[in-house]
């Protein structure tokens, strides 16, 4: 908002649409704090149970059907070629 907008507003408006953007922040930085988490977790889960049992469409149950096809074509991708180079040693 401008110096001329914020001249529309009362002081109270002013300090209710700074408490409302900060938040608004705050929930935003709590969102993406919640996604790096459970990334974190993902990725600990995949180092130390490496087994290949982990079903990252039950860790991220938000995404659409697409979605979860690719990243099961990728995990098999993984695998598939985990093995050809098992096997060229």
């Amino acid at each position: 908002m401008g110096f001329f907008e914020a001249l529309d507003y009362t002081w109270g408006e002013l300090v209710e649409m700074i408490k409302v953007y900060n938040e608004r922040e705050r929930r935003k930085h709590q969102q993406e704090a919640n996604i790096a988490f459970r990334q974190a977790e993902l990725i600990s889960m995949w180092v130390w149970k490496n087994d290949g049992d982990i079903n990252v469409s039950d860790i991220f149950p938000y995404w659409n059907e697409e979605e979860k096809r690719q990243a099961e074509l990728e995990k098999y991708k993984a695998i598939m070629y985990r093995h050809v180079d098992k096997s060229k040693k």
